[in-house]
C-alpha cells in the first residue's frame, strides 16, 4: 500500500481539461510489486492524499504487533494499566522504530482509556454499579472468550478456569491480560473472571470526577508514558459530553490539550510531518 500511495509525485496531477491531461506520465511510478500472494504492476487512478499517506494505526501489544507498529504505524492503540507499563511500552516501541531507520519521535502511543464521570467520586461509583448491574453475565463470559480468541462452545462457564485453557489460544495482548486475571484466583470460574472485566483487558478504566481524570492524564503525560489517549466513554453520548465539557477545559488550562487544531488533517493534528514519496 505504501508503494501504491507513493506512486504519484506530488506534482504529477496536471488536471488540465483544456489539454486533456489528467496526470504527467513521467511523474508516475508504478510499484511493479511482486509478492508472495499477488502482483501489482500499475498505480492508483488518483493523486496522493493531502496527508501523503493515510494516518496508519496499529492495535495491540503483542511482540508481532509491536514489530509491525515499529515498521509502519503513525500511532498505536494499546491497553496499558499503569504509567510504568506505558513508559516501558513506549520506550520499546520507539527503540524498535529507530532500529528500522525511523524517527522514534514520529510514532504516537495512545493507550485506551475508558471512563465514567460524575460530580463526585460517590456519584461516579453509583453510576458504575448501575452499569455493572445492567450487564448480562451470559454476554460477559462469551465476550471474554471472544477477546481471548477462544471457542466458547468448548467452555463450561461455571467450572474452574482451566489453567491450560489459553495455551493453544492466539498469543494476543488481550489473552495474556485475561490469563493474568484468572491466575490471581485459581479457583475462580470462567464466568467469575468475566464478571471482573468491565473494560479492555489489561487497560485503564477510570471512575471518578473530571478533576481526577485530568490528574490521571497529566500523570501519564508527565512521566513519558504516552503521547495521548484513545478516549472510550463507557456510556454514549453523555460521558463523551462530560469529557468535552469538564475534562478538556482543565487540560487546556494546564497546557496539555490544544485549544485550536494545528491544521486540516489528522496527521497535522498529531504533529506529524507529511511523508515525501519514497523512491
Amino acid at each position: 500500500m505504501l508503494k501504491l500511495w507513493d506512486a504519484w509525485d506530488d506534482d504529477a496531477a496536471v488536471m488540465s481539461r483544456q489539454a486533456g491531461r489528467w496526470a504527467d506520465p513521467a511523474r508516475l511510478h508504478p510499484p511493479r510489486h511482486h509478492g508472495t500472494h499477488f502482483d501489482v504492476a500499475s498505480y492508483l487512478p488518483f493523486p496522493r492524499s493531502p496527508q501523503g499517506h493515510p494516518f496508519l494505526t496499529q492495535a495491540g501489544s503483542s511482540p508481532q504487533g509491536i514489530d509491525l507498529a515499529a515498521r509502519y504505524a503513525d500511532a498505536v492503540f494499546t491497553p496499558l494499566a499503569s504509567p510504568a507499563a506505558g513508559a516501558a511500552f513506549r520506550q520499546n516501541l520507539r527503540s524498535q522504530a529507530a532500529g528500522y531507520g525511523r524517527d522514534p519521535d514520529q510514532v504516537r502511543v495512545l493507550p485506551g482509556l475508558s471512563f465514567l464521570l460524575a460530580g463526585t467520586d460517590a456519584e461516579a461509583a453509583a453510576l458504575k454499579a448501575e452499569l455493572e448491574a445492567a450487564a448480562s453475565s451470559e454476554f460477559r463470559w462469551r465476550n471474554l472468550a471472544n477477546l481471548a480468541g477462544l471457542d466458547c462452545t468448548t467452555i463450561d462457564p461455571d467450572a474452574p478456569f482451566p489453567p491450560g485453557l489459553l495455551a493453544g489460544a492466539p498469543k494476543t495482548s488481550f489473552g495474556a491480560a485475561i490469563y493474568k486475571m484468572a491466575a490471581e484466583e485459581p479457583a475462580a470460574t470462567f464466568r467469575a473472571v468475566a464478571q471482573k472485566l468491565s473494560a479492555l483487558p489489561g487497560g485503564l478504566d477510570f471512575t471518578g470526577t473530571p478533576e481526577g481524570m485530568a490528574r490521571l492524564i497529566a500523570d501519564w503525560w508527565e512521566t513519558g508514558a504516552c503521547d495521548g489517549f484513545t478516549i472510550m466513554p463507557n456510556v454514549l453520548p453523555g460521558q463523551l459530553e462530560a469529557f468535552v465539557d469538564h475534562v478538556a477545559p482543565i487540560l487546556q488550562k494546564q497546557g496539555l490539550a490544544r485549544a485550536e487544531y494545528a491544521g486540516t488533517t489528522l496527521r497535522e493534528h498529531a504533529g506529524l510531518p507529511r511523508p515525501a514519496p519514497a523512491r
